[in-house]
């Protein structure tokens, strides 16, 4: 019966949805798992923070990137923030704000409380609450991607795998010599399957635990789609979003990126 056959059919596209969804599911525990804990991260010998203005002495030209990208206005975004302080969701905060050290200090089950945090910011005494809002309004800075363990991850080769670095932190063989900081290759850096840790994920629901737990629907469907188009031409994410320079990570917001990558039949 006509009646019949279309509700089947679009059932039958969501749960084909559903599924390229949760197989398309890549997720580095040590790098982003789609919202579900903050990073936690130690800081390589000689830096002293975790913000980005403190990497922009030395690397000013991928300082000026970031701060044009999406990811420096990942938390501070006018359409993020719309959505976020009418749900609060801690999920939210974990991927726009990932480091333990922008975390909201107090919290009500899976939601932040707004309100505290803005009792704490108007109090000049509390100095550590001011640092903390100032380190989460960077959003997805540098730290995020590239710390871990005490290390900083370089997607460059000569910077070697692990067993390269000599016994005090230092990259043994680099073109540039040693590094001023324990510096590591991270191949992951350079994948897909890096991004995805953020940018696929099935839509959440609550938890009193705060524990997230994703439905069967994918809310953000990135990976997905990739893995379907241009990941079968072995093209990465950065090989388009990354192409013109380092970290300014084009994209359709950005004047011109779109119309050149779109063609029109």
């Amino acid at each position: 019966m006509p009646g019949i056959k279309l509700p089947l059919f679009f059932t039958g596209i969501a749960l084909i949805a559903a599924g390229l969804a949760n197989a398309c599911n890549p997720n580095p525990a040590d790098f982003f798992d789609q919202g579900r804990t903050s990073l936690t991260l130690e800081l390589p010998e000689n830096i002293e923070s975790y913000s980005a203005e403190d990497c922009r002495a030395c690397h000013p030209e991928d300082y000026e990137d970031w701060n044009d990208s999406m990811h420096a206005r990942a938390f501070v975004d006018p359409i993020f923030q719309s959505a976020f302080r009418k749900e609060p969701a801690i999920w939210c905060v974990n991927c726009h704000a990932p480091l333990s050290q922008q975390a909201f200090t107090q919290t009500s089950g899976p939601y932040v409380v707004l309100e505290a945090e803005a009792l704490e910011a108007n109090d000049m005494q509390l100095n550590s609450a001011s640092r903390r809002i100032q380190l989460r309004n960077e959003g997805i800075n540098c730290a995020a991607c590239h710390v871990r363990n005490g290390k900083i991850l370089s997607s460059r080769p000569e910077y070697g795998p692990l067993e390269d670095m000599t016994p005090d932190g230092t990259v043994a063989v680099s073109k540039e010599g040693p590094a001023p900081h324990p510096t590591v290759y991270e191949p992951r850096l350079s994948t897909a399957e890096f991004c995805a840790g953020c940018h696929q994920f099935n839509f959440p629901f609550d938890d009193p635990a705060a524990i997230v737990h994703y439905g069967d629907e994918p809310m953000q469907n990135v990976y997905a789609e990739w893995s379907q188009h241009a990941g079968l031409k072995g093209i990465s994410c950065q090989a388009c979003h990354m192409s013109r320079d380092h970290h300014r990570l084009y994209g359709p917001h950005s004047p011109g990126w779109l119309s050149d990558r779109i063609q029109m039949h």
